[in-house]
């Protein structure tokens, strides 16, 4: 047992890194994630206070999963994506939602509390300010998802400034890839065989 720990001990790093278990992916991140939002955000009038624990949560874990993938698997593959997929319709369908429940929350829950205040204020039955009550939750909800959409059509989703940069770094790996490619065809050219015909005369023989 002894023996094992110290030949354990003796592996160099890469090999160590080997035995490891592979790193599962990301779904379960994401799906962390949107679970996270939606607490937050469906129930946001419920407790205002959720945001700011999901903020703090969310810088502990970043550095905790930061760790795990340093310690605890092997080192992931890397793999390209555009976006972030089907994960971007998911919060975008929660985001809408969360802007009815929110104002169903805030106008109900000041209907049950003001509602008869206003009733016997007023004069008006019961019935006429919950109708009341439901219309300005509606048109609040339409207004409310009226901007989110202004919003993202005036917001770029990518700043400009970093579309220059990407649009500059293009151009020196194009550039840069016609200079290795120019490189290839010479050293190619240089290793061209020359031999003589019968007359004495150069030939190129590829």
């Amino acid at each position: 047992m002894h023996l094992e720990a110290q030949q354990k001990k003796a592996l160099p790093a890469h090999e160590k890194e080997a035995k490891k278990p592979l790193f599962p992916g990301t779904f379960d991140e994401y799906s962390e994630m949107v679970i996270q939002y939606g607490y937050i955000t469906l129930f946001a009038a419920a407790f205002p206070l959720a945001p700011l624990l999901a903020v703090l949560n969310n810088v502990v874990e970043i550095r905790t999963d930061a760790f795990k993938l340093l310690t605890a698997h092997n080192r992931p593959r890397y793999q390209g994506a555009q976006n972030i997929g089907t994960w971007y319709q998911i919060l975008e369908v929660i985001g809408v939602m969360a802007v009815i429940t929110n104002c169903l929350l805030i106008g109900f829950s000041f209907n049950s509390v003001y509602g008869a205040v206003l009733a016997s204020a007023t004069g008006a039955s019961n019935k006429y300010i919950v109708f009341w009550t439901f219309a300005i939750i509606v048109g609040l909800e339409h207004l409310i998802l009226f901007i989110k959409f202004m919003i993202s059509i005036l917001v770029p989703d990518v700043p400009g400034w970093i579309k220059k940069k990407v649009a500059k770094e293009d151009y020196i790996k194009d550039q840069t890839l016609r200079k290795l490619k120019g490189l290839k065809a010479l050293s190619e050219w240089k290793e061209v065989v020359q031999e003589k015909d019968d007359f004495g005369e150069e030939v190129l023989v590829a």
